[in-house]
């Protein structure tokens, strides 16, 4: 006769301390709870979902969404990439810059460089 396993699912099970109830479902992220055993609490994982990144044990987690990442835009403008707001969701507030020594930027989309 096998023994019985017990599993707890903290993303699953509802109304017990330890579990998400919801905290990761509710703000559009993923909950997964690798580790089942019913000693092992609070070790629930939120999941950003893309193209956020991030992920945080037993909270919400901080999700970055960096419009440079996966955008070739600017590097085939031979110009360089810059998200300096990674809120999500993304904002198309990026911005192409010109390599020195020509100068400018454009947000969005290539610049068109300037020499002084």
């Amino acid at each position: 006769m096998q023994p019985v396993v017990c599993e707890l699912d903290e993303c699953v099970i509802m109304n017990c301390p330890t579990c998400a109830n919801d905290t990761c479902s509710a703000v559009g992220q993923t909950c997964e709870d690798v580790n089942k055993d019913p000693d092992s609490n609070l070790d629930w994982t939120c999941t950003c979902p893309s193209p956020g990144i991030g992920s945080a044990t037993a909270k919400v987690a901080e999700c970055v969404c960096d419009e440079c990442l996966n955008n070739d835009v600017c590097s085939n403008a031979n110009q360089t990439c810059f998200d300096e707001v990674k809120t999500c969701p993304p904002g198309n507030d990026w911005t192409c810059e010109c390599v020195p020594p020509s100068f400018d930027k454009d947000i969005a989309k290539p610049a068109i460089c300037t020499f002084d």
